[in-house]
């Protein structure tokens, strides 16, 4: 695993054809997200009001489609004072060491500090853990992080590319995880629109490595 920051993160993104996606979520309805094979899990601490939820377009519109067309989370998903780890897990796919993923992410305000993970396992498991601290099966060789630091998660809808190299041979699942160190002081609210898996043109594979990336945000709460 090694880190990126989101400047390069945008900048492999810039330098990337894009063929046909293997895999497409604009989240315009998340409760067919169930149906449709993905896990949404809210191993936060015990006591929240939310879990992933329908995009909230009071707080910000979607990046595409209509207002509320994107999934969001926010420091509600864990009681008072708790630690958030909301999961949102993809639907088994087979990948191999050129895929990629692409969403588009925003946060709501620059107050109160925001972080979201994406992960991967190289099986058909959901396994998260039991506890906020837990991350289950999404370790191990196969995990790829996300991590957008202070001022890098976007206040605007930025696209986030992550590419997987050797880790992501094979069928597995990709996990987007919320993560949030007491909710007293920390946790806004944040979305996610237009996930996209796929495989780039052989020519540009030369740029790509495993992508690490994160958010950080500062604070504000937001009210949904």
């Amino acid at each position: 695993m090694k880190a990126l920051s989101i400047a390069a993160a945008l900048l492999l993104a810039s330098g990337v054809a894009q063929a046909d996606p293997i895999f497409t979520e604009d989240f315009d309805d998340i409760t067919t997200l169930a149906g449709d094979g993905w896990a949404l899990i809210n191993n936060s601490t015990a006591g929240g009001q939310t879990s992933w939820f329908q995009g909230n377009d009071g707080v910000f519109s979607a990046y595409e489609g209509s207002d509320n067309s994107y999934i969001a989370a926010n420091f509600l998903n864990a009681g008072a004072g708790g630690q958030i780890s909301n999961w949102l897990i993809t639907p088994l796919l087979t990948l191999n060491e050129a895929s990629y993923l692409t969403f588009y992410t925003r946060r709501n305000d620059s107050e109160f500090f925001d972080s979201l993970e994406v992960r991967f396992t190289t099986s058909d498991s959901i396994n998260v853990g039991s506890s906020a601290n837990d991350v289950g099966d999404f370790t191990s060789m196969g995990m790829v992080e996300v991590l957008l630091a202070g001022a890098d998660y976007p206040l605007d809808w930025v696209q986030v590319r992550v590419t997987f190299g050797d880790i992501g041979f094979g069928n597995g699942r990709i996990a987007l995880r919320y993560v949030v160190d007491n909710t007293d002081l920390n946790g806004d609210y944040i979305g996610i629109d237009s996930l996209t898996v796929g495989v780039p043109e052989p020519t540009s594979l030369a740029v790509l490595g495993l992508g690490v990336f994160g958010l950080l945000a500062a604070r504000r709460r937001a009210r949904v």
